[in-house]
């Protein structure tokens, strides 16, 4: 996962994706708040000349946006937004996805233009609709949304799902000797008190 921006929300962002085990690198140019003591659980923080997000790798890889700074974003969209990219999410409204997308739609300026096609690797507003208000849930949305894409799943409730909950195989169910949480539980002898 690549991350773009050093404020509190993607400190959040990359502490929750490293307890979920993504490998995580936060690409920014040179400020006091792009620091390892502000970002010590990132894999890799990758300095960067302003605007120069073409040297970030983004092969295979999922990249949030969230600078906060229209210019910064529009930049990061219009440079990562690859077809090598898995995957780009913009923090931020419908309002500003479409300011952001403006001058890279603009026919006058075929150099920026954006495939169509790319556009269905571009989401925003990033998250999963769980009504996220805290930075905290906010941050659990968007990692939501990324593991639901990367897994090729909707994010949509489990207990709407037909067939299988994880793989493509046949539903798993227990052999009717195996305890469930319905029935009591049976432990193996070593973990009995």
């Amino acid at each position: 996962m690549v991350i773009v921006g050093v404020g509190d929300d993607a400190r959040l962002l990359c502490s929750l994706a490293r307890r979920l085990q993504w490998r995580v690198t936060v690409a920014y140019h040179a400020t006091g708040k792009a620091t390892r003591e502000r970002f010590p659980a990132a894999d890799e923080l990758q300095i960067i000349p302003r605007f120069a997000f073409e040297q970030v790798d983004v092969r295979g890889k999922y990249v949030v946006v969230m600078s906060h700074n229209l210019e910064l974003d529009r930049e990061a969209v219009h440079k990562m937004l690859t077809p090598e990219v898995q995957y780009v999410g913009l923090v931020g409204s419908r309002y500003r996805l479409e300011k952001i997308l403006e001058p890279i739609r603009n026919p006058g300026e075929p150099e920026r233009a954006i495939e169509p096609a790319l556009l269905d690797k571009l989401y925003s507003p990033v998250g999963l609709d769980i009504g996220a208000e805290t930075p905290e849930e906010i941050a659990m949305s968007i990692l939501a949304e990324v593991t639901a894409v990367k897994n090729g799943r909707s994010g949509g409730f489990l207990r709407d799902r037909k067939g299988a909950i994880r793989g493509g195989g046949k539903e798993a169910s227990l052999p009717a000797s195996q305890p469930s949480f319905l029935n009591e539980p049976t432990f193996p002898e070593s973990c009995r008190v």
